[in-house]
């Protein structure tokens, strides 16, 4: 066991990514939309990290289709969906998925677990189409726009509030430099240099300020898997989904979730990409200059998290292990890429949202 690895276990748990669970069989799911939904057509399941998503068509269109894990708590459940629709209510023209009522006027239907009884929660929700921002190749103008996106979402749920909002989220910075004990499990002298500089300068600049900075209700997962784009749409961005990441925290962290995704695309300008995702959040949700000067360590740290929980779930599933190392490779050379920059003129590039090499 590594140092402080009970937080870790705890907030990995808390998350989902502890839960092994069987996939609740798709002639379950089918019987479920039926009874509650009364609507039947033709589910294709898609791999998800937890619960249990289908892309369900019918004769009168598409729906996702959502049932949360055995154990999930039924309150981050409906957080997720409040959130969804306080958005929508708040900026109708936000591109966020509707969710569907059933029959008994509800967002969300109790299920029984067909093979261990626990409670799920089913919710239907009206298929975004497009393409994932992953599987495109944006311009910066179109990146832009895809920082736009997220400060108006963000603007849509300043005042949202929740009874779970505050829940213990392992991806949420917040608690990131809780997190050093990960690093016992590196064996690379080169991910460890770099892990260890990424938290020592976490620990000594942002986290001290963890109770003074701005904080609201985020999306939490702003990543190139929730993106939903068309790149004929003047607006670019056609969707937002997957709010499963939603939480209480500081309003930078969601647009370093952004940016993180973003860092190291293109090796010889590793922040250029980024901080076209960052003009564009500034020009409709200015951030304070004391909270924008975060970014250069908060935004790598993003990414050095989605690269040690890799390590972290390759060390409990060792049938797993190669798969995603071999994933998360990636992930450190960005990293690798971005921290290569000159550190002032990364702090000056954020000041002024460009960044060329040459300067």
């Amino acid at each position: 066991m590594f140092k402080d690895g009970g937080f870790v276990e705890e907030a990995a748990l808390s998350s989902g990514l502890a839960v092994v669970h069987e996939a609740i069989p798709p002639e379950s799911a089918s019987e479920a939309l039926l009874t509650h939904y009364d609507i039947r057509g033709d589910l294709k399941r898609i791999p998800t990290e937890k619960d249990d998503t289908f892309h369900l068509t019918t004769v009168g269109g598409e729906y996702l289709v959502k049932i949360s894990a055995p154990g999930e708590d039924a309150g981050v459940v409906n957080l997720q969906s409040s959130a969804m629709t306080f958005a929508a209510e708040r900026a109708p023209g936000l591109p966020v998925q509707t969710l569907i009522r059933n029959r008994f006027g509800k967002l969300e239907t109790r299920l029984a677990d067909p093979a261990s009884g626990t409670l799920r929660i089913l919710r239907v929700m009206k298929y975004m189409q497009g393409d994932l921002l992953k599987g495109d190749d944006p311009s910066s103008a179109q990146l832009r726009q895809v920082g736009k996106t997220l400060a108006r979402l963000d603007k849509a749920l300043k005042d949202f509030s929740h009874d779970h909002d505050d829940r213990l989220l392992i991806w949420d910075l917040k608690h990131f430099h809780r997190l050093r004990g990960l690093l016992d499990l590196l064996v690379d002298p080169r991910k460890l240099a770099i892990a260890e500089s990424i938290f020592d300068q976490f620990e000594n600049a942002v986290a001290p300020l963890m109770n003074s900075l701005r904080s609201q209700a985020l999306h939490g997962d702003f990543s190139p898997f929730n993106v939903v784009v068309n790149a004929n749409s003047e607006d670019y961005v056609v969707g937002i989904i997957d709010f499963g990441d939603t939480v209480r925290s500081p309003v930078i962290f969601d647009v370093s979730v952004a940016m993180a995704n973003q860092l190291g695309v293109d090796p010889q300008e590793p922040w250029r990409h980024a901080l076209d995702v960052l003009a564009g959040y500034r020009s409709e949700y200015p951030l304070e200059p004391d909270e924008a000067a975060l970014l250069s360590i908060t935004a790598p740290a993003r990414l050095l998290l989605r690269a040690l929980l890799a390590e972290w779930r390759a060390s409990h599933s060792p049938d797993s292990r190669d798969y995603l190392l071999s994933h998360s490779a990636g992930d450190w050379e960005r990293l690798y890429a971005a921290m290569a920059a000159p550190s002032d003129l990364v702090r000056s590039a954020i000041h002024k949202d460009t960044f060329s090499p040459s300067h």
